[in-house]
């Protein structure tokens, strides 16, 4: 055994060394330390996905955002330009429009093909005026319209990053009740140690589509005593993946978050 300072709720504890913690998540409420290996399993490919993707859709949008920030901040200059084309492509769940315009300055032609919404499309035909912005140090860098940042440059990157946030917001809002449940348990409760009766693994196929998956489900078999000297029996599952190829534990200890006997949680 090992003897941990502030484990749950006393000052100190004594650890068993056969400990099975079925929900590794809550592994440093018991012994003080996170199991990264289980986390990283877990969370770290899929956060690993989720900033990769994050980083190309601002590597993407990251031109547009510069160009458009030194068109809001620097001397510019404003002139008339015309449309020299406008083409646009159809994807598997919208269509973008493209249009090229072009302007002259000290005797220099300066071609520029620009995003733009269905409206900007069908008003403005080829060889119609319409009014550019370019920097003064850098006829290259122009937009249409006036000073300040063209927004509609940037929708689809405003559109991909809000829906990063929006995902977040509702991640977090799901765990809110979970959350508030943990912090009244570690507030009202007790950690107790019991002990671990038995073990099964079990595979179960969720989702349906691209989305189907299997998982590997524990169930474990579990009884400890109570302050009041009644003794529990119950069983819990969870999902355990990094079980999969790995032998359970059929005896042991087993952690409890306890509150009352109509509310406790086997860690």
């Amino acid at each position: 055994m090992t003897t941990i300072e502030g484990v749950g709720f006393s000052n100190s504890a004594s650890i068993p060394d056969d400990l099975f913690i079925l929900n590794p998540s809550h592994q440093k409420m018991v012994t003080g330390k996170r199991n990264y290996s289980y986390l990283w399993a877990k969370y770290g490919i899929g956060a690993l996905l989720a900033v990769f993707f994050f980083g190309v859709t601002l590597a993407i949008g990251l031109q547009e955002i510069v160009t458009e920030f030194r068109l809001a901040t620097s001397k510019t200059i404003q002139t008339t330009g015309q449309v020299t084309d406008h083409r646009y492509s159809v994807g598997s769940k919208s269509t973008t429009y493209y249009l090229t315009y072009e302007f002259t300055n000290n005797e220099h032609t300066y071609t520029h093909e620009v995003v733009v919404d269905r409206g900007e499309y069908d008003s403005l035909n080829i060889s119609a005026d319409i009014p550019i912005t370019f920097l003064a140090s850098d006829p290259t860098i122009s937009h249409l319209g006036d000073k300040g940042i063209r927004w509609s440059q940037l929708r689809y990157l405003i559109l991909i990053i809000g829906v990063f946030v929006v995902i977040g917001i509702i991640w977090q809002v799901v765990k809110i009740p979970k959350y508030l449940r943990m912090k009244r348990m570690r507030r009202d409760g007790q950690v107790i140690l019991g002990q671990l009766k038995g073990t099964y693994g079990e595979m179960i196929k969720r989702g349906s589509g691209k989305n189907r998956r299997t998982d590997y489900d524990v169930t474990a078999y579990y009884q400890f005593k109570n302050p009041n000297g009644r003794w529990i029996d119950g069983q819990t599952t969870f999902t355990r993946n990094d079980y999969k190829k790995k032998e359970l534990p059929q005896t042991g200890s087993v952690a409890v978050l306890y509150v009352s006997g109509e509310d406790y949680l086997v860690l």
